[in-house]
């Protein structure tokens, strides 16, 4: 019965041909939406408090840790928002907060989001001249690092290119472009489903 519910929900019928790794990864995605669903109230009150959008915030949520708390990257990228510590103390300074200790950042869910949302409303407020994709790139991977990027490739457009045929290839790529994507898309599917929009008044 929970089978047949969960491939109502992703979108399949019974008599669809679902390879077995395509099944997984779409209940996986599934449920990292209903997780970072179940964060609603943190999402909302960040969202509120720093006015960015809720569903947009959750998307990052998505890409970021699927909704799960006390995530360490390699790269050293903590909890729910996945912050480095330096860009976790930025944003609590312009919150009025101390800095956070990475024990903080890893168990207090509520101030890892408000500290991500802070982030994200500062990368927002000084984008520029920067779409919505451009700022996200920047929230995975560091503003310094995509202006670089931007530079070494003669412009966004060029690297973007240049990402999207090194992924079609198999050949290195960054990932972040693809970060990006993913957390619109994410944005979008949450939005759709209207889970985090009621309560934060969007």
């Amino acid at each position: 019965m929970l089978l047949l519910l969960l491939l109502g929900v992703i979108g399949f019928s019974v008599s669809e041909w679902v390879p077995a790794r395509a099944f997984a990864v779409s209940v996986r995605d599934y449920l990292g939406v209903r997780l970072v669903e179940g964060h609603a109230q943190l999402l909302c009150q960040a969202a509120e408090e720093s006015k960015v959008d809720a569903d947009l915030l959750g998307g990052i949520m998505y890409m970021e840790s699927r909704g799960r708390p006390g995530q360490r990257s390699s790269a050293g990228a903590l909890g729910l928002m996945q912050l480095i510590p330096a860009a976790a103390g930025d944003a609590a300074r312009r919150l009025g907060l101390p800095d956070p200790s990475e024990e903080q950042l890893l168990e207090d869910n509520e101030l890892n989001v408000r500290l991500g949302a802070a982030h994200l409303a500062w990368l927002l407020e000084h984008r520029g001249p920067w779409n919505l994709e451009q700022v996200l790139v920047s929230y995975n991977a560091g503003r310094s690092r995509l202006m670089g990027w931007i530079k070494d490739a003669g412009g966004y457009e060029a690297w973007r290119a240049a990402e999207e045929r090194a992924w079609e290839r198999g050949e290195a790529h960054s990932g972040a472009l693809f970060y990006a994507k993913g957390a619109l898309e994410a944005s979008r599917t949450l939005a759709a489903r209207g889970q985090l929009t009621p309560a934060s008044g969007n």
